[in-house]
């Protein structure tokens, strides 16, 4: 196994040309990868990325078909857009707790990702960030998030539960939309915003508790879920006010 690197004085990665089939473990003085350094890299099958780097540049290993493994340090802080993108290969990944943001399409279409485990100190989800991801069973997203974007479980079409924790602020538009067995779903305090279809056509959705008087819900946030579904909401709250308006059971606590 043998890489050829290219490295600047700023210890970020700019070039890679691969030289076996089998894939590399990228060098001790890298402290960053660029963007989309190793992008369609076909024969890329597992990537070591050491110590040190603290960013994954957007589009980095965006299309290596091949990918069945990427182990991301304790040093990394940012995932950049469309970092491991259309990586359908790839089966499992765990993002450390260094990790502070999440970029848009960052595992978006890894079809064959079926775990994920979200570490500590993530605070933004990006958009579409597991968007297609048709494998994935469960989403545990950490207390420190305080936004999921737009898409960002779009069409996971596996997903069977999800928990969002206290501290999430906003659910983006069509957020988790098209996530067809998922079945419950607790909305927290905390939450001020769901937005646009977030749970559209979650058509094995039946329980939904939204426990803030406050929280607003925009326009198709729960339509084509399943028919038998009743949200519970506080008497009086913005979701009772979306659930009555849009014929939906709701159970008014």
């Amino acid at each position: 196994m043998a890489a050829k690197l290219t490295i600047n004085e700023n210890g970020v990665l700019e070039k890679a040309e691969l030289t076996d089939e089998k894939g590399f473990v990228t060098q001790d003085s890298v402290r960053g990868v660029g963007e989309r350094e190793f992008c369609d890299y076909s024969i890329l099958t597992n990537v070591t990325i050491p110590d040190g780097v603290t960013s994954i540049g957007d589009g980095a290993f965006a299309g290596c078909d091949w990918l069945a493994g990427a182990k991301i340090p304790g040093s990394v802080i940012y995932i950049g857009d469309k970092a491991f993108y259309d990586c359908y290969s790839l089966t499992d990944i765990t993002i450390p707790s260094s990790v502070v943001d999440i970029g848009a399409d960052a595992f978006a279409d890894c079809n064959s990702l079926v775990s994920v485990a979200i570490l500590g100190s993530v605070t933004r989800i990006g958009d579409r960030a597991f968007a297609w991801c048709e494998s994935l069973t469960g989403a545990a997203i950490p207390g420190s998030v305080t936004s999921i974007g737009n898409r960002a479980f779009f069409a996971c079409s596996s997903l069977t539960s999800v928990t969002i924790p206290a501290g999430v602020l906003s659910i983006g538009s069509e957020a988790f939309s098209y996530c067809g067995l998922l079945t419950r779903v607790m909305i927290p305090e905390s939450v001020t915003c769901i937005g646009e279809y977030a749970f559209a056509w979650c058509s094995s959705l039946t329980s939904v508790t939204i426990t803030s008087v406050n929280t607003s819900v925009n326009l198709g946030a729960f339509s084509k879920c399943a028919g038998d579904l009743i949200i519970r909401v506080p008497a009086g709250s913005c979701a009772e006010q979306y659930a009555s308006e849009n014929g939906i059971k709701y159970d008014a606590m």
